[in-house]
């Protein structure tokens, strides 16, 4: 069997359940056959199951994703709704989750460090010493 894919198996599965019915009264053959028959019926059954499945999965994605743009959308018009009624800054809306808007603060100057004194070798020499 050289070929591993799932769908190729069961071909060359089919393929030797076809040509081996010439044979099937060699002895073992007939039992080897129904064997093979049954385990690549069953094969066909579950792969038709793991397709049904994964549609249902696609289709259930699908459902979950309208389902949420539903939610998101009453959500806000809730959530407009509890502001109107409370007012954007009121702090009652953090019982619901929300966040009031709350003045801004100004933020404080950072001081500045007052400035040092010049050191003594910037001192001891003078700013116009280009003379020479």
């Amino acid at each position: 069997m050289p070929n591993t894919s799932q769908a190729d198996v069961l071909k060359s599965s089919d393929l030797l359940l076809a040509a081996a019915e010439v044979y099937k009264d060699e002895p073992g053959v007939a039992d080897l056959m129904n064997q093979l028959a049954d385990a690549t019926a069953g094969a066909k059954v579950e792969l038709a199951k793991r397709n049904l499945f994964r549609g249902q999965y696609q289709q259930s994605s699908r459902n979950v994703d309208q389902l949420l743009i539903t939610v998101r959308s009453l959500f806000e018009r809730l959530r407009l709704v509890v502001q109107g009624r409370f007012g954007p800054t009121a702090e009652t809306l953090a019982a619901f989750g929300f966040k009031p808007r709350r003045p801004a603060t100004k933020a404080k100057p950072k001081e500045n460090p007052p400035e040092q004194a010049q050191s003594a070798s910037q001192a001891a020499t003078p700013a116009a010493d280009s003379t020479t």
